[in-house]
């Protein structure tokens, strides 16, 4: 495909806020959306122009690069890309990033090779592996496996908090093609977490940084510009930056870190898209990331912009967690059929809340 022509239809796989936005903004420019998710009713199909469904397969995905000048990855549960996405197709990001996103192992690699800080890790692919006495609970397990039914190989993330959740890996790990990589999970002090967007020319610009809390009942609360020192501030940046500029690909990215408690920066995380916080940006700055997006898509330049005033995105499946905030505030209700309704508060002032 010709990445200079107009861009009239753009093709979203996965359904999240990202997605939804996404679409939104590509209606607001006359740019139509086809989104394709494994589920029909979710959160970005009332959103889109139109919606296929069906698992991220080689001919649906090439149903609808057909159908689309550029493909947006907003999903990182394609396994084996490169042979279901044929090369000539516009994807953001590109393949040999996406290879990144897919794969926490590569992540792991490509941060020990930026000397970024890592949870201790265990890369396991046989049940040999499994007796490795330096192994203890909790865990975060991500399980590579072979799924015969689709040849294909599938990814499943969880927690594990003992000894028998751990031997019940030996199962997947027969089969030659399993990987598990198993995090041992800590608790932190703070969880912060970056957007960058890459324009064409790889010039880099990043949003502020989010501090992700939760509330007494658990629900959680996104506080911009997140509460910590400039030292930490100036870590985290470089940090997302020395990452995204190996990536080698336009497009947006959010970076997740854990503060210890030994006050180290512990990469956690590397997605496609942007964090649930960034939806502030529709509201405090000149161009929201989705904005950005978008730009970067039809080839023009990523642009610093500027913050007058702290955010908050707050998320709730309560109908009346909107009382905690004195207007005036932004709301999104998101609701998927036969499921709770969503609400997404953003706030941007000076709050005063009580938990």
């Amino acid at each position: 495909m010709n990445t200079n022509k107009k861009i009239n239809t753009i093709g979203i796989i996965g359904s999240n806020l990202t997605s939804l936005m996404l679409c939104k903004e590509a209606k607001k420019r006359g740019i139509e959306s086809i989104l394709l998710d494994e589920e029909n009713f979710n959160i970005s199909s009332d959103y889109s122009t139109y919606s296929l469904v069906g698992e991220f397969t080689a001919q649906n995905l090439e149903r609808l690069a057909l159908r689309c000048d550029v493909l947006i990855c907003m999903t990182n549960l394609i396994t084996n890309i490169k042979n279901k996405i044929d090369k000539k197709v516009v994807v953001y990001p590109n393949i040999d990033a996406y290879i990144y996103l897919i794969s926490r192992e590569n992540q792991l690699i490509l941060a020990k090779s930026l000397n970024i800080d890592v949870p201790q890790n265990f890369l396991i692919t046989s049940k040999v592996g499994l007796s490795n006495p330096e192994i203890t609970f909790p865990l975060k397990c991500y399980l590579y496996f072979h799924n015969d039914n689709t040849n294909d190989v599938d990814l499943d993330v969880f927690e594990i908090d003992d000894e028998k959740g751990l031997l019940e890996l030996k199962q997947p790990l027969k089969h030659p093609n399993s990987l598990v990589v198993l995090e041992k999970l800590e608790e932190y002090t703070q969880i912060l977490s970056i957007t960058a967007v890459v324009d064409q020319k790889k010039s880099i610009v990043l949003y502020p940084i989010c501090e992700e809390q939760e509330d007494a009942t658990g629900k959680t609360l996104i506080n911009t510009p997140a509460n910590i020192t400039k030292t930490l501030k100036t870590k985290v940046e470089r940090s997302a930056k020395k990452i995204v500029k190996e990536l080698k690909s336009p497009g947006i990215f959010t970076i997740k870190f854990g503060v210890n408690q030994a006050k180290k920066l512990i990469f956690l995380a590397l997605t496609p898209g942007v964090s649930v916080g960034d939806i502030h940006t529709n509201h405090s700055s000149e161009l929201s990331v989705y904005e950005q997006f978008l730009n970067i898509i039809e080839h023009k330049p990523a642009i610093p912009v500027d913050f007058d005033k702290p955010a908050t995105v707050y998320i709730s499946n309560e109908e009346d967690s909107q009382d905690i905030f004195s207007l005036p505030y932004h709301i999104y209700k998101i609701g998927i059929e036969n499921k709770q309704t969503i609400e997404i508060i953003v706030s941007i002032q000076d709050y005063d809340y009580n938990f």
